[in-house]
């Protein structure tokens, strides 16, 4: 299955019968979307993103296919949008709303439980993590990743961008856990940008 025909499967299971329908709810422009459902266009990272939070999905199901996503609604945001480790208990639209208040120049923030992976890093412990998922990380930087295995499992990952790797604690004494950055396999949700207090 390809991406497109992907996108048009979780846009008919999220409950709304035509394109122009989800565009207007989301606030796409109609056209695009089309295209992108037919294939027409290729779906870029950004719009991947958009229609991923959306129809709360992973954008690594989205463009790359794996596991589908569990049949039925999609009112909760799926683990690997919200979460390093279980997710949150506090409301979801709330914990956005404060990610834009402490971080108002990013335009698409996640937020995600490092469970106390992020001390190495010197991030606080019980911190929630806000992401800028649209943002390209520098070099040295805080990142958060998806990788994706041969069965099509993704786990999410916390870890130092020095490209063309990421990099973490422990991970130098085990080679297979230093990722080369591919944009398939290895995929770069985004730098971290700030802490919430949980």
């Amino acid at each position: 299955m390809e991406p497109h025909e992907r996108l048009r499967q979780i846009r008919t299971a999220r409950g709304f019968d035509s394109a122009a329908e989800a565009a207007r709810h989301f606030g796409w422009n109609p056209v695009t979307l089309r295209a992108h459902e037919g294939g027409q266009n290729d779906i870029r990272r950004e719009m991947a993103l958009e229609y991923a939070r959306a129809f709360r999905v992973s954008p690594c199901w989205l463009l790359f296919g794996g596991e589908e996503p569990a049949p039925g609604g999609f009112d909760d945001p799926p683990d690997e949008w919200e979460s390093l480790a279980p997710g949150p208990p506090q409301d979801y639209a709330e914990l956005m709303a404060r990610a834009k208040r402490q971080a108002p120049n990013i335009r698409h923030p996640t937020v995600f439980d490092a469970d106390g992976r992020g001390q190495p890093f010197g991030l606080p412990r019980g911190g929630l993590l806000i992401v800028d998922e649209t943002a390209a990380p520098r070099h040295g930087q805080i990142v958060v990743i998806t990788t994706t295995d041969d069965v099509g499992q993704h786990t999410t990952r916390l870890g130092r961008y020095l490209p063309p790797y990421v990099v973490g604690p422990g991970f130098s004494r085990d080679p297979e856990q230093v990722f080369v950055v591919d944009g398939a396999a290895v995929w770069i949700k985004g730098p971290v940008m700030g802490v919430l207090d949980a």
